[in-house]
């Protein structure tokens, strides 16, 4: 997963792992400010439900360029395989004869489908609060993604802020206007179909004490998504 730190990536592993064991989970701290709440490359397993695939967290986009000079080059190095987990982000370029880099990398060690993450706030207002840098590094690493042939989708987080009617009913996350209106700006930003821009609510952010399994339709829809094109690379590498 790619994108601005306190966006919903580690809150995202959470919910999978929620609905995966049907009860709430912690695997990663979630962040709640621009701070990096992950700043080592780790992948997630599941439990119950969904034991047959991995989610990799990474080190956020954060506000300032220079704490990004190298970012992009290490998620493609990660997306191909050369970085074991628990390597630590520091804002530098990764070495290539340290402990955590792998040289001849196997399938089990690449990235088959990359996801975007973003706060869902910041598209609204036809993208006002999208910053340049934001747009840049997206730019940037989908020119890598499209180069290595990875396919890429969007998530976008807190839809609950963006329309009230979402925080009481879940279930109109798809036909909401303001959320139709975000969903549309952040495809022209991000270069990325409508079709696999997919708007949810994370377990973290709801005012719900217990389960509640309509939040799961949303993230069960984009990880469908993600986990069909990941399938589709694997299919084109002769690997299933």
């Amino acid at each position: 997963m790619f994108g601005p730190s306190g966006h919903g990536k580690s809150a995202f592993i959470n919910s999978v792992s929620t609905i995966s064991t049907d009860r709430k989970s912690n695997k990663t701290n979630s962040a709640s400010t621009t701070k990096h709440a992950t700043s080592v490359f780790r992948r997630y397993d599941f439990e119950d439900l969904f034991y047959t695939f991995r989610i990799a967290d990474t080190k956020g986009i954060v506000e300032f360029e220079r704490d990004n000079k190298y970012l992009v080059e290490n998620i493609v190095s990660i997306v191909n395989g050369h970085f074991r987990p628990g390597i630590e982000f520091k804002g530098e370029e990764f070495q290539t004869n340290g402990d955590f880099y792998i040289d001849f990398p196997v399938e089990s060690d690449k990235v088959h489908c990359v996801i975007l993450m973003f706060n869902m706030k910041i598209f609204v207002n036809k993208g006002a609060l999208f910053k340049l840098n934001y747009r840049t590094l997206v730019t940037d690493l989908s020119e890598e993604l499209n180069r290595l042939d990875i396919p890429r989708i969007v998530i976008l987080t807190y839809a609950d802020q963006v329309d009230e009617k979402v925080k009481n009913d879940i279930s109109c996350i798809f036909y909401k206007e303001e959320v139709k209106k975000a969903v549309y700006t952040a495809s022209e930003w991000l270069g990325v179909p409508v079709e696999n821009i997919h708007p949810i609510v994370n377990y973290s952010n709801t005012v719900y004490a217990d389960l509640n399994h309509r939040l799961h339709i949303p993230i069960l829809l984009a990880l469908q998504s993600a986990l069909y094109y990941a399938r589709d690379t694997l299919h084109k590498r002769n690997q299933i």
